[in-house]
């Protein structure tokens, strides 16, 4: 039989603190780990297309050639 979904189940608050205390030593494990190198390499890969990508004003922020920043505001 299901358990009573009227009924609460609180746990104490040490439990509560156990948990919260493991959730942050797994987050900064993970954190401190270095980033794989097929996630780097993969990077790489995007960073040559935007380089080789044809600059287009409507969409990109970078200076045009007349050296003033597009207007890419709505009038």
């Amino acid at each position: 039989m299901p358990p009573d979904p009227t009924k609460s189940t609180q746990r104490p608050q040490s439990v509560d603190d156990q948990i919260d205390q493991n959730l942050r030593l797994v987050f900064d494990t993970v954190a401190e780990q270095p980033i794989p190198t097929r996630f780097l390499d993969l990077l790489d890969q995007l960073r040559a297309q935007d380089a080789n990508a044809p600059f287009s004003e409507n969409t990109s922020v970078r200076p045009s050639s007349s050296g003033q920043e597009p207007d890419n505001r709505d009038e």
